[in-house]
C-alpha cells in the first residue's frame, strides 16, 4: 500500500512539473471529440511552448485552468468574434446534461488546463448561458478534489463585481464534481497591455504625456483590481496568483479577477515541510492521512507565478504570507502596465525565482526614463522587499494611483509644485492653455494700465484719509452720545430704584434709554459692523448691543436681552488686533465700561485688548443674569471659563496694598459682578455658590477701600446679603447670623458718616436687622431679636419720611411691627405691647388692602388677625379676631393654594370659634363652620391632624350647634 502511495505522489509531481512551463492549454488536433464527459485524459492535450513566457506559468498544485481565449488573445488582436466564443475553431465537447432535472445543458468547450475543463452551457431553468467547470483526469484523486472544492468555495464566498459569480456547486452520479459560474466574455488584461504598448510603439511621434493618456484606461482597470483584492483581503482571502493573464476585461467595462484556485484564507494552518524540490514542491514524505492536507499550504512549498511572486512567496514561506504578498503582485502588474513588460522578461523560471526571492528588478526609469517620479515611487513601494515597507492595503495603493491620475500628490512622493502643475496641465490641456493665454493678456494689460492704476491709488489714498477723518468724527459723536445716555441713566435711573413710589418713572427712563441705544445701534447693521476693520468703532458698537441687553434684562425681556448679548459677543470676538491699530491724532477718546455697575474712570487710557476682554466678560455676566442652565450648555461653560481666565490676567491680588490702575479697578468690578451672578445660579452646588459669594464680598471690600463709589457700596451690600442668604439656605444659622451682623454694623457706620443717610442705606439696614432678628430667634436669643426688630422699625420709619409715602415702605414697616409683636407675645409681661403692635400692623394691612388688593397683603392681614386672636385668648375680643382670621383664610382659599400648615392653622381657628359657644359667643353660621371643618378634615386626613385637635373635632360633630 505504501509503494502505491509513493508511485502516485511521483506521477502527480511529474504532472505539476510539466505545468510549470505553461499554464494555458488547448485541445490537441488529435483529440477524440466523442470522449465521454468526465473521461478526458491528460495525454490527449498538449501545452503551448513560448521561450518568452518562462516564469509566467503557475507553479504548484493549485495551478488552474486558463481560458484558451486568454492565450489566443495574447497573440492576435481582440475582436468580438474571437472573444465571444473561446474556441469557435476547435472541436466542441459533446453536449452533456448535468443532474438536477437536466438543469444545465453543456455545449462547446471554452478551455482546459492541467486538471480542469470549462464548458459553455445553458441554464434550462433561467434560460441563460453559463460556464461549467469540472475536473478532468483522475477524479478519484482526493487532493485534486479538495483543491477543486476549495477554489469553488473561495470564489463563491467572494460576492463582489470584480469576482466571477459562482451559481452552483454539484456532483454527478459518477462522483465527478462541477461548479457553475457566470459566462465571461472579453480579453485578458495582458492582451490589453500588449495592444496598448504596441499601438504606442507604432506612433510616428511619441512622448511621455501621450503614453500617460494611452495608459489611463489601463490604470482605471488597475484601480478596479485593487478594489476587488481589497475586498478579498477584508474577507480574509489572499489570491497568491495575481497577474494580467488572470484578469478579464469585459466589453462593457467589467474588470474580473479570475483563478482563485491558489487562494488562501488567512486563518489556514499550513503544515511544515523540511525540503523543497525544484520549482518549489516539497518532498512527499507524508503518510496516508497527511495526504488529505492541501499541498499548497505546506511550509516550503512555492506556488504561484514566479514573475509576479512576492519575495516571501518565492522563498516558500507559506505561513508568513498575508495580504501584502498580493500587494507586491499588484505592484508587478502596475510595473507591466507602465512599461509594457514584467520585471523579469526573457528569463527562465529558475532565474526568475532567484530574482523574485530578493525582489531584484530593473527600475522603471530604465524602460521609461520620462515616467513621473511619483509613479516610480508608487511601484517601488508596492514591490518593496520587506512586507512592512509596502502599502498597508490595496485601497491605499489604488488611492495613490487615482491621485496621480488626477494630478494630485501621492503619499509616497508629494512632488514639487512644478510637477503637480505639469500633471494638472497635461490632464487639462485646454484649460491650461486658456490660463496661459489669459496670463499673457493680463501681463500686457497690466503694463498698459499701470499709470491709470497709479493715479487711481493716489485718489483712493486721499479718499481714505478723508474717510478716516469722517470716521473719527462719527466715532467721537457715538462715544459722546453713549456717554451722555450712561450719565443720566446710571445716576438718575439707578437712584430711582430705591424710591418704589417712582417705579413708573424709572420704567419710563429705562424705556427711553432703550430707544436711545436702539437708535445708536441702528446707525449701522450688525453685518456692516462685523465687516468693519476699525477696532475702536467695533468696541463702541459692541457696547451699544451690550447696554441694550442690560436694559432689556431690567425690563424682564430675557429673549431680546440674550440676542443683544450674543450680538455684542460676536462683534467683540471679530475684532482683530493682529495688525497695528490705526493711530488717531485726535479725537482722544476715553473708553468706558458698558455695564451698570462700573463707574467711569478718566484717569488713564486703556489697552484695546484689555478693553475687549472686559467687555466680553460683561457679555457673559449678562447672559448668566438673563437665566439659562449653564451647567448643561457646553458653549456657555466655555465662555464662562474664558471670561474667568481673561479677568485673571487683569486682576491684582485681592490682598494687594499698592495703588490700583484703572484697568485693575474695572477688572475687579467685573469679577465682583461675575461672582454675584454665579452665586445666584441655582443649578450649581451650595458649596460653589458660597465660594462665589465669599469672593464677591472680598472684591467688594477691595473696591470700596480704593475707589469707594456709591456703586461699589451697593455691590458690597448685595454681596453680603447673597452670602448670608446662602448660609441661611444651607442651615448654617451661626454663619448667617454673623454675616447679617457684619452687614448691619457696616451700614450703621455709613449712616453715622452721612449727614442725611441715603434711602438705599436705610432700606438695606432695615432689611439686615430684620434678618438678624429672625436668625437670633432661631438660636433662642429673644433679646437680640427684639433689638433687631426695633432698630429695623426705626430705619423704615426714617426711610418712609425721606420718601413719599407708598405701599412698599408701609408694607415693610407693618411686617417689621408684626415680627416684633410675635417676639413680644412669648413674654407674658409684654403682651400689651405685642397686642398694640399687632393692631397697628393689622390696621396698616387693611388700609393697603383697600387701596390695592393683593394676595400677599391679604395673607399678611390674615396672619396678623390670627395672632391677635391668640394674644387675646379668653377675652371678649377673641371671637371678633377669630372671625376676621377665618374670613381671611376663606378668601385666600379662593385665590391661592394654601399649604398644609396654613390649613391646620385655619382648622384650629374654626374649632376654637365653635367652642366659644359655651361662653355665649355664638357664631353667625355654625353649620357653615362645621361644614368647613369637615372639608378641611377630609383634605388633610386624620394622620395630619394632631390627636387633641381631632378629639375636639369629633366632640363638635357629635353635638352640632343649634340654629339661632
Amino acid at each position: 500500500m505504501g509503494l502505491i502511495t509513493t508511485i502516485r505522489a511521483i506521477v502527480t509531481n511529474l504532472i505539476f512539473r510539466t505545468d510549470v512551463l505553461q499554464t494555458m492549454t488547448r485541445p490537441d488536433s488529435t483529440s477524440n471529440p466523442d470522449t465521454p464527459f468526465g473521461q478526458s485524459s491528460f495525454g490527449s492535450f498538449r501545452r503551448e511552448s513560448e521561450s518568452d513566457v518562462f516564469g509566467e506559468a503557475t507553479i504548484g498544485p493549485g495551478s488552474n485552468v486558463r481560458s484558451s481565449a486568454a492565450s489566443m488573445s495574447d497573440r492576435q488582436p481582440a475582436t468580438r468574434e474571437n472573444s465571444r466564443t473561446v474556441l469557435d475553431a476547435q472541436p466542441m465537447a459533446p453536449s452533456t446534461s448535468y443532474p438536477g432535472g437536466l438543469k444545465f445543458q453543456a455545449s462547446d468547450e471554452l478551455g482546459r488546463g492541467g486538471w480542469g475543463i470549462v464548458q459553455r452551457a445553458r441554464d434550462q431553468t433561467l434560460d441563460r448561458e453559463v460556464a461549467i467547470k469540472r475536473i478532468i483526469g483522475e477524479t478519484h484523486d482526493q487532493e485534486l478534489r479538495d483543491q477543486f472544492l476549495h477554489e469553488a468555495q473561495i470564489t463563491g464566498r467572494l460576492q463582489h463585481p470584480g469576482v466571477v459569480p459562482v451559481h452552483e456547486l454539484g456532483q454527478e452520479q459518477t462522483g465527478e464534481m462541477f461548479y457553475v459560474m457566470k459566462l465571461l466574455e472579453g480579453d485578458t488584461l495582458r492582451a490589453h497591455i500588449r495592444a496598448t504598448h504596441q499601438h504606442w510603439s507604432g506612433l510616428p511621434r511619441r512622448s511621455q504625456p501621450m503614453l500617460d493618456e494611452l495608459l489611463a484606461p489601463l490604470l482605471e482597470r488597475f484601480i478596479d483590481i485593487c478594489n476587488t483584492i481589497a475586498y478579498a483581503h477584508q474577507k480574509g482571502v489572499i489570491h497568491r496568483d495575481l497577474k494580467p493573464a488572470n484578469i478579464m476585461v469585459g466589453e462593457f467595462g467589467e474588470t474580473i479577477v479570475l483563478d482563485w484556485g491558489l487562494a488562501k484564507t488567512i486563518d489556514d494552518a499550513p503544515e511544515d515541510c523540511s525540503e523543497t524540490l525544484r520549482h518549489g514542491f516539497g518532498a512527499s514524505e507524508t503518510t496516508s492521512d497527511q495526504e488529505t492536507r492541501r499541498r499548497s499550504e505546506r511550509h516550503g512549498v512555492v506556488i504561484g507565478t514566479p514573475a509576479y511572486m512576492s519575495p516571501e512567496q518565492a522563498q516558500g514561506r507559506t505561513p508568513q504570507l498575508d495580504h501584502r504578498s498580493d500587494i507586491f503582485s499588484l505592484g508587478v502588474i502596475l510595473y507591466e502596465i507602465l512599461s509594457g513588460q514584467h520585471p523579469h522578461k526573457g528569463l527562465k523560471t529558475d532565474e526568475v525565482l532567484e530574482r523574485a526571492k530578493a525582489a531584484e528588478f530593473e527600475s522603471l526609469k530604465h524602460f521609461r526614463p520620462g515616467l513621473s517620479p511619483a509613479m516610480v515611487a508608487v511601484v517601488e513601494k508596492s514591490m518593496a522587499l520587506q512586507p512592512r515597507d509596502r502599502y498597508d492595503s490595496a485601497l491605499d495603493l489604488a488611492n495613490d494611483v487615482r491621485h496621480w491620475m488626477l494630478g494630485e500628490p501621492v503619499s509616497v512622493h508629494p512632488g514639487t509644485l512644478l510637477e503637480r502643475c505639469g500633471r494638472w496641465g497635461r490632464r487639462h490641456r485646454t484649460l491650461a492653455a486658456a490660463i496661459l493665454s489669459s496670463a499673457a493678456i493680463l501681463l500686457v494689460s497690466a503694463s498698459a494700465f499701470s499709470l491709470i492704476i497709479h493715479k487711481a491709488h493716489r485718489a483712493e489714498r486721499k479718499a481714505r484719509q478723508a474717510a478716516e477723518v469722517a470716521n473719527r468724527s462719527a466715532l467721537k459723536r457715538l462715544i459722546e452720545a453713549r456717554d451722555a445716555t450712561d450719565t443720566w441713566l446710571l445716576d438718575l435711573s439707578g437712584t430711582l430704584q430705591f424710591y418704589p413710589g417712582l417705579q413708573s418713572e424709572r420704567d419710563k427712563l429705562i424705556q427711553k434709554a432703550i430707544d436711545q441705544y436702539a437708535t445708536l445701534a441702528a446707525q449701522q447693521s450688525l453685518h456692516q459692523t462685523m465687516r468693519s476693520t476699525e477696532p475702536l468703532e467695533k468696541i463702541e458698537r459692541g457696547k451699544c448691543y451690550l447696554r441694550l441687553g442690560d436694559l432689556y434684562r431690567l425690563t424682564g425681556n430675557v429673549d431680546l436681552a440674550r440676542s443683544n448679548y450674543d450680538a455684542a459677543h460676536q462683534v467683540l470676538m471679530s475684532i482683530n488686533l493682529a495688525e497695528e491699530p490705526p493711530q488717531h491724532s485726535e479725537p482722544q477718546v476715553n473708553l468706558v465700561s458698558a455695564n451698570f455697575g462700573d463707574a467711569r474712570m478718566d484717569a488713564e487710557p486703556v489697552d484695546l485688548q484689555q478693553q475687549i476682554q472686559l467687555e466680553l466678560a460683561q457679555c457673559v455676566i449678562g447672559r448668566i443674569l438673563s437665566g439659562g442652565n449653564w451647567s448643561s450648555d457646553a458653549s456657555a461653560r466655555q465662555q464662562l471659563l474664558h471670561a474667568n481666565q481673561s479677568l485673571a490676567t487683569l486682576l491684582p491680588r485681592v490682598t494687594s496694598t499698592t495703588n490700583a490702575t484703572t484697568i485693575q479697578m474695572r477688572a475687579a468690578s467685573a469679577k465682583l459682578r461675575l461672582d454675584l451672578a454665579m452665586a445666584g445660579q441655582s443649578d450649581r452646588s451650595a458649596a460653589d455658590r458660597i465660594e462665589s459669594a465669599k469672593s464677591a464680598v472680598d472684591w467688594a471690600a477691595w473696591l470700596v477701600s480704593r475707589r469707594g463709589t456709591s456703586q461699589d457700596q451697593t455691590y458690597q451690600i448685595t454681596a453680603f446679603e447673597s452670602l448670608a442668604t446662602l448660609y441661611d439656605e444651607t442651615g448654617a444659622t451661626t454663619e448667617s447670623l454673623r454675616v447679617w451682623s457684619e452687614l448691619s454694623n457696616l451700614l450703621d457706620q455709613q449712616k453715622s458718616e452721612d449727614t442725611v443717610p441715603l434711602i438705599n442705606v436705610l432700606q438695606s439696614s432695615a432689611h439686615a436687622k430684620i434678618q438678624f432678628a429672625k436668625q437670633s430667634l432661631r438660636i433662642g436669643d429673644r433679646a437680640s431679636a427684639i433689638t433687631g426688630y426695633r432698630q429695623a422699625i426705626e430705619d423704615l420709619n426714617e426711610a418712609w419720611q425721606s420718601a413719599d409715602p407708598d405701599d412698599f415702605y408701609r408694607t415693610n414697616l407693618a411686617t417689621a411691627e408684626f415680627n416684633l409683636a410675635e417676639v413680644y407675645a412669648a413674654d407674658p409681661e409684654q403682651k400689651a405691647t405685642a397686642q398694640s403692635l399687632l393692631q397697628r400692623s393689622s390696621q396698616t394691612y387693611q388700609e393697603l388692602l383697600r387701596q390695592q388688593p393683593t394676595v400677599d397683603v391679604l395673607h399678611r392681614l390674615t396672619e396678623a388677625n390670627a395672632s391677635l386672636a391668640d394674644i387675646t385668648r379668653g377675652t371678649d375680643e377673641e371671637a371678633s379676631h377669630l372671625d376676621d382670621a377665618i374670613a381671611g383664610f376663606e378668601l385666600l382659599d379662593d385665590h391661592a393654594e394654601l399649604t398644609q400648615q396654613e390649613r391646620l392653622r385655619w382648622l384650629s381657628l374654626l374649632v376654637r370659634r365653635l367652642n366659644l359657644r359655651a361662653n355665649g359667643q355664638t357664631a353667625d353660621n355654625p353649620y357653615k363652620l362645621l361644614h368647613l371643618i369637615g372639608e378641611l378634615t377630609d383634605t388633610l386626613g386624620n394622620q395630619a391632624i394632631p390627636q387633641d385637635l381631632q378629639s375636639e373635632i369629633e366632640a363638635l360633630q357629635k353635638e352640632p350647634a343649634q340654629p339661632q
